[in-house]
């Protein structure tokens, strides 16, 4: 993680000294560009139909038959944040059935299944 953010700083330096070098105009819009580019936001939502419609990572508590979702404990766009969740929940109800799941696909469950080849 820390690699991560030292290669995006490293990454914005050399994209403010590149717009440095600019002529007038083009350095306000190269700027404005930039900031836009970078300027992504985590959403997060409590709706589970927006949560699928705008193909959020969603975190749920199911029933210890597996058949329903009990409750929704998080959903978002940042997977690290989900993740982080995910474990947080596991440590307060280790025996809980948990999913990471991002509509139908299962990004993690807890309790781990092996798959049967």
């Amino acid at each position: 993680m820390q690699s991560l953010k030292r290669l995006t700083r490293d990454k914005a330096r050399r994209m403010a000294l590149n717009i440095a070098k600019l002529p007038g105009s083009a350095k306000a819009a190269a700027a404005v560009s930039y900031a836009t580019m970078t300027d992504w936001s985590d959403e997060e939502t409590t709706d589970p139909l927006y949560a699928d419609d705008h193909n959020f990572y969603k975190v749920e508590l199911w029933t210890m038959d597996e058949q329903r979702v009990l409750r929704m404990l998080y959903a978002g766009t940042n997977l690290d944040k989900v993740r982080t969740v995910f474990a947080s929940y596991i440590r307060i109800r280790p025996r809980a059935r948990i999913t990471i799941r991002q509509r139908m696909r299962v990004v993690d469950e807890w309790p781990r299944h092996e798959t049967l080849l």
